[in-house]
């Protein structure tokens, strides 16, 4: 199936917003592409993003790390609902936060 452009748009924009928050020095670098699978992803990378513990759906907001990770929370669910996933790295100084979704041929 095709991928909502309205739920994707929100679900970048509240991505985006918890890296930037969560970002207080540094930059924040997008980049689209597909693995070697085909699989599009979006990654957004920081070198001072600091990581976010997502809350597994379904789980309460009660603390005030969920809290903070609420935005994040609220675009996974989406990615989810559109049949991807949001992934967080961190490595080496840096952590990248990942909106896979389903590869879809036009004719699906």
């Amino acid at each position: 199936t095709p991928t909502d452009p309205a739920r994707l748009r929100l679900a970048l924009d509240l991505a985006l917003a918890a890296a930037i928050r969560a970002t207080p020095d540094g930059e924040i670098r997008a980049r689209a592409g597909s693995a070697p699978d085909g699989t599009p992803f979006i990654d957004l990378a920081g070198t001072a993003l600091a990581p976010i513990p997502i809350p597994a759906p379904g789980e309460p907001i009660d603390s005030p790390a969920d809290r903070q990770a609420a935005p994040l929370l609220l675009a996974a669910r989406l990615v989810h609902s559109l049949g991807g996933r949001l992934t967080l790295v961190a490595e080496a100084g840096a952590t990248t936060l990942r909106i896979a979704l389903p590869a879809h041929r036009p004719n699906d």
